[in-house]
């Protein structure tokens, strides 16, 4: 285990607690000198892990004091596409791109990127006016405009075109749909497959965040829309990750969204909460936005969303609500107001749950019932 022994072992054990909300300094890939980097990544229900496409015969991986992650330490160069060769028990050899890579291969391939990713430069914004007039400019970075080729405006190029008409018109706020990696384009973003990776298809990370600073440069706040709800099927992703149910819940009902035909996160389990909640944090820390819109709000809320009588399993209450993603939502609230205080937390949730985007103590005791 590289560098601090003692600090990688704190940083593990608020991994599995659920309260490492800047675990993407810790697991993915860091540069930690010239020319190495050190890879991990948490794949407990795996034999072995390999690092594959640093070189022609891959990466072995040594297991961490955990029993449940992985790190490497390797040769490796700026740009160089990577992914982990996991081995499961059952004698299967499955591909998965880094769940905490800064970038991706998409739509070329669905490797990651080894990037050694800065902060943006310094900014301190101030605490929301909320006796300011807000006026919200929404759009798809990949259909706002498009060359006569069909062929998307990259983040440079919306630079140039985007911040200056968002200006004319005088908004004060600009939202983007879903920027975080996703395999298909017919999604809108919805479906992530790379919770801290910016599309590839539009540019480079440092080229997003020019974009974010030339916003602010001229007075214009940023917000993101984040998918916390769930996650698609694909082989290479988050999906059945080290050979079973790992980022999903594993319970029969809870697993999957049928009407979406993807998986629900395992809310309540701590990896899974310090995943998500680093996910949220690291566009803040790194990007520097001003808010997330969390979508699919009513989807985590309650337990028979989308499904019919008899598809779902009441809670210990009796009644409908999920209340370990009702607990993971009052996480994510004070994590974010307590570290990001400038922060614009919105919520699209669609049956006026109360309080949903309300900074709260994450140990209050939820009420016994509740009819929704």
């Amino acid at each position: 285990m590289v560098k601090g022994l003692f600090d990688n072992e704190l940083r593990l054990e608020s991994f599995h607690n659920g309260t490492n909300f800047r675990a993407y300094e810790f697991f993915g890939c860091h540069r930690i000198s010239e020319s190495e980097y050190v890879f991990r990544v948490w794949a407990p229900h795996a034999e072995s892990v390999k690092i594959i496409g640093l070189n022609q015969d891959g990466v072995s991986m040594i297991r961490l004091s955990d029993n449940e992650s992985f790190e490497a330490v390797t040769r490796a160069d700026e740009g160089q596409l990577y992914a982990y060769c996991i081995s499961t028990y059952d004698g299967r050899e499955i591909i998965k791109a880094d769940p905490y890579a800064f970038a991706a291969d998409i739509p070329n391939s669905f490797y990651s990127k080894v990037v050694d990713l800065k902060k943006s430069r310094e900014y301190r914004p101030e605490k929301p006016d909320f006796g300011q007039p807000v006026n919200i400019y929404e759009l798809s970075l990949l259909s706002w405009k498009r060359h006569k080729d069909n062929s998307y405006y990259t983040y440079s190029e919306l630079e140039k075109e985007l911040v200056p008409y968002v200006k004319k018109l005088g908004y004060t706020h600009v939202e983007f749909m879903p920027v975080t990696e996703f395999p298909y384009d017919g999604s809108w973003g919805y479906q992530v497959t790379g919770y801290f990776a910016v599309t590839a298809r539009l540019g480079t990370p440092e080229e997003f965040k020019n974009l974010i600073d030339s916003f602010h440069a001229n007075g214009i706040k940023v917000i993101l829309d984040w998918v916390p709800a769930h996650f698609p099927k694909d082989e290479w992703g988050l999906y059945e990750f080290d050979g079973q149910p790992l980022y999903e819940c594993p319970l029969w009902d809870r697993m999957e969204h049928t009407g979406w035909g993807t998986r629900k996160f395992d809310f309540g389990r701590g990896e899974i909460d310090s995943f998500l909640l680093s996910s949220a944090a690291f566009f803040f820390d790194i990007y520097n936005i001003d808010g997330l819109r969390v979508d699919a709000v009513a989807s985590m809320l309650y337990l028979n969303y989308d499904k019919c009588d008899g598809d779902w399993t009441p809670n210990i209450y009796g009644d409908n609500r999920n209340l370990e993603a009702i607990e993971f939502i009052k996480k994510f609230n004070s994590t974010i107001k307590q570290n990001f205080p400038h922060a614009i937390i919105c919520a699209e949730e669609s049956t006026a749950y109360n309080g949903v985007t309300e900074k709260s103590d994450t140990h209050r005791t939820l009420p016994t019932t509740r009819e929704v």
